[in-house]
């Protein structure tokens, strides 16, 4: 087995293994950290499988019918783990989607109590 080699220099360059580019990694933190507050991820096959975001567990507040809710620190793919209903005790994780998709918040996909405080987890992706 031999050592991976940069295959291109710089910053968020790819990675060449043994059978070409199938690991990697992607962004840069003086630059990326500035503008999204995110930092590097390790990518297999084009998928990231580790990062250097923390887990994200905010509050936020829920709202009467579907729309954005918003949750600092979010990027798009992120992955939604849970949403508990602090106010009623209750999981409502399966009204909200399960992948982010816009930066910023995540989507109640469904009916809620407005103004319940609730408790979002979510994966960071990248």
């Amino acid at each position: 087995m031999t050592a991976a080699t940069v295959e291109s220099g710089g910053s968020g360059g790819p990675y060449k293994g043994i059978a070409g580019r199938h690991f990697g990694y992607t962004g840069d933190p003086e630059v990326v950290a500035q503008t999204t507050g995110s930092g590097y991820a390790l990518l297999v096959e084009g998928v990231p499988v580790a990062t250097s975001r923390a887990i994200i567990i905010h509050a936020a507040t829920m709202l009467a019918s579907a729309g954005g809710v918003a949750l600092t620190g979010t990027l798009a793919g992120d992955k939604v783990v849970s949403v508990t209903d602090l106010s009623g005790l209750a999981d409502v994780t399966g009204s909200f989607e399960s992948t982010v998709s816009v930066g910023g918040q995540i989507q109640q996909t469904a009916a809620g109590t407005a103004g319940h405080v609730l408790l979002a987890v979510v994966l960071p992706q990248s």
